[in-house]
């Protein structure tokens, strides 16, 4: 057996009981599910809308800078830079909510002989 078949035969094994699970949570709470649902489709969206708007921004820096500092670009950079933090501090506080262990674990203190 190919190593591809392989893996493909693995992938498909760890799939085998999602349909099952999410019809089990689906049958306890139709909106939870749908939360469940766009909440991960939202957290997936959130790096490839970063880069977007990571995107606009050096394209308004490379236009502003081509049009001599228009007063126009300068503000539509300002606000891709607005957005483009509101963004970071969204996907912060999702990340800090899924791993609130992390955050709030104390910090080691070093063993002294």
């Amino acid at each position: 057996m190919t190593p591809l078949l392989q893996k493909w035969k693995e992938v498909r094994h760890s799939f085998a009981h999602t349909l099952g699970a999410i019809e089990l949570v689906w049958q306890t709470n139709h909106w939870a599910t749908m939360g469940l649902g766009f909440l991960t489709l939202g957290g997936a969206l959130l790096p490839a809308s970063q880069a977007w708007v990571g995107k606009l921004i050096v394209d308004g820096v490379v236009a502003a800078i081509q049009q001599g500092g228009d007063p126009q670009n300068v503000r539509t950079v300002f606000i891709y830079l607005i957005l483009e933090l509101a963004l970071f501090l969204l996907r912060a506080q999702s990340s800090a909510q899924a791993h609130p262990a992390i955050d709030s674990a104390p910090a080691r203190q070093p063993h002294s002989r």
